[in-house]
């Protein structure tokens, strides 16, 4: 499975401003490739967003991460990337780390 909308998402403009480290950073980011899921359960497919920005005065990329809530059951109070478990009426895995995320 392949994704372009990496590219869609960070301006030419801005990745050419990124120190060559950042740069680097979303290239590998842009070259993964997701593992076959062919054996898993579908009820149990989840996604998650790697939100990448680069904080103002800084040069350097961060990640967006949240922290769970302490009354879930499963992994309550744990730092995490935003995102969740793909339900069978999301058109994409995309649509359910983003839905989760807003």
């Amino acid at each position: 499975m392949t994704y372009s909308y990496l590219s869609q998402v960070i301006p030419a403009e801005i990745l050419k401003a990124l120190p060559q480290e950042a740069r680097l950073c979303v290239d590998n980011l842009r070259s993964h490739r997701a593992s076959p899921n062919s054996g898993y359960d579908p009820i149990r497919q989840a996604a998650v967003l790697v939100a990448v920005f680069v904080k103002p005065g800084r040069e350097d990329l961060s990640v967006l991460l949240t922290t769970r809530a302490k009354t879930l059951r499963r992994n309550p109070n744990q730092t995490a990337l935003p995102g969740g478990k793909v339900d069978p009426e999301d058109p994409s895995p995309f649509h359910t780390a983003v839905c989760f995320f807003s």
